[in-house]
């Protein structure tokens, strides 16, 4: 197995349990299981290390098919089904709007579609410098709700303002794949 794609199945594993320790306990308030830093640290470590699978796979030359499909998956995964999960969080609620979460997974949905058209076309159609900030934000955004529901009380002024920089982020990169989608896609 390649290291990086090791890595990715490793990211993919953080996640799982992370979101699974999320999920044990749905509508549950803040601190009320030691677990949520096993939570925060799943998610954080899997988030933290998206490009660690990326940077060794250029590094050591094992750039692969496996990887790119599996890599943006687990980021995915990662998002949306933290921020699916924190919305059934009294405390976390207001700071995870209905139609915020909507707007995130239909541009994942937008967006996966558009790339598996265009590589099934034989165009490359990786992640750009927009989809990498949107990552970066939506990370930011998550961490701040799971490190606020395990217990720390200043991650939420910086979901207050992440929050919006996400989704700005999340916008504009799902209308720039589109954008790009026109010119190489086959209607």
């Amino acid at each position: 197995m390649k290291i990086a794609n090791a890595i990715t199945l490793g990211r993919l594993l953080l996640v799982v349990v992370g979101l699974t320790l999320l999920a044990l306990h749905p509508g549950r308030m803040r601190m009320t299981l030691d677990m949520d830093w096993v939570m925060f640290a799943c998610l954080f470590v899997a988030a933290v290390t998206d490009f660690v699978d990326g940077w060794a796979a250029r590094k050591f030359h094992e750039v692969s098919q496996v990887g790119r499909l599996l890599d943006p998956l687990v980021d995915k995964i990662l998002v949306c089904g933290a921020l699916v999960l924190f919305m059934d969080m009294p405390d976390l609620a207001p700071w995870v709007p209905g139609w915020v979460v909507v707007v995130m997974l239909s541009r994942e949905f937008i967006v996966q579609s558009i790339r598996g058209a265009a590589e099934a076309q034989g165009h490359d159609f990786g992640a750009d410098r927009f989809g990498k900030w949107k990552m970066v934000t939506q990370c930011v955004y998550v961490l701040g709700l799971a490190s606020y529901q395990a217990g720390w009380d200043w991650p939420i002024e910086v979901v207050r303002y992440a929050l919006w920089v996400a989704l700005g982020f999340t916008v504009l990169s799902g209308f720039n794949y589109m954008r790009k989608a026109v010119r190489v896609i086959e209607f």
